[in-house]
């Protein structure tokens, strides 16, 4: 229950409407992306969490472009939970703000 597993279907419907709403932008050029909503700024590799996410678009074959990567996060929604999953891992659910 406290898992990704266990939360994600919470955090989609949250996040997204369940895909309703796929991107968000935000007032500091940032832009939410996906069924979860991750932060743009997590597409580059600045911290943990960004190195983690070059690694799982370089498995899914995204380039190291920012603009790929909020495509491919926004229209694939495997490769965005994928994302979400290791955000979760890493940062646990308090990384969205509904987590909060």
């Amino acid at each position: 229950m406290f898992g990704f597993d266990g939360q994600k279907d919470r955090l989609a419907f949250l996040e997204s409407s369940n895909g309703r709403f796929k991107i968000h932008f935000n007032v500091n050029q940032t832009a939410d992306c996906g069924v979860y909503q991750i932060n743009s700024r997590h597409f580059v590799e600045r911290d943990t969490v960004g190195r983690e996410f070059s690694r799982i678009f370089k498995r899914w074959g995204i380039g190291g472009k920012l603009h790929e990567r909020v495509v491919a996060a926004v229209v694939n929604d495997s490769l965005n939970e994928d994302l979400a999953r290791s955000l979760f891992n890493i940062r646990g659910i308090r990384a969205w703000v509904t987590g909060r």
